[in-house]
């Protein structure tokens, strides 16, 4: 059996305007993680703000706030997240990432989500 292991979510501004309707992008847009596994955001070229509805049920104690909003600076990356022992397993954990290039909301292939197996 491995560790916890830290994944970073990479926001990131799409320059080459593949997805003509959505110029920010989340990669990747779903992330499996497991107890004790760290997350961490990185606004790759633009300022963002991460949105984490119920984020004390998905971070326990680390996120006193039911909803967790996370500033980050172009080009920085946030703190370390831990996924609590008592998040609901197979449950989708939605999130929302704006960002100031282009004033809208990052998107995956859809909303971006955080799924605990």
């Amino acid at each position: 059996m491995s560790g916890p292991v830290q994944r970073i979510i990479r926001i990131v501004n799409d320059h080459s305007q593949k997805f003509q309707s959505h110029r920010n992008l989340v990669l990747p847009p779903i992330q499996i993680l497991n107890y004790d596994d760290q997350v961490i955001f990185e606004a790759v070229d633009t300022d963002v703000t991460v949105i984490i509805p119920n984020a004390n049920e998905l971070f326990g104690q680390s996120s006193p706030e039911k909803n967790l909003i996370i500033e980050i600076p172009a080009g920085d990356l946030s703190d370390e997240w831990t996924i609590d022992k008592d998040a609901a397993l197979n449950k989708v954990y939605p999130y929302a990432v704006y960002c100031s290039e282009g004033n809208d909301f990052a998107v995956g292939y859809s909303s971006p989500k955080i799924i605990i197996e």
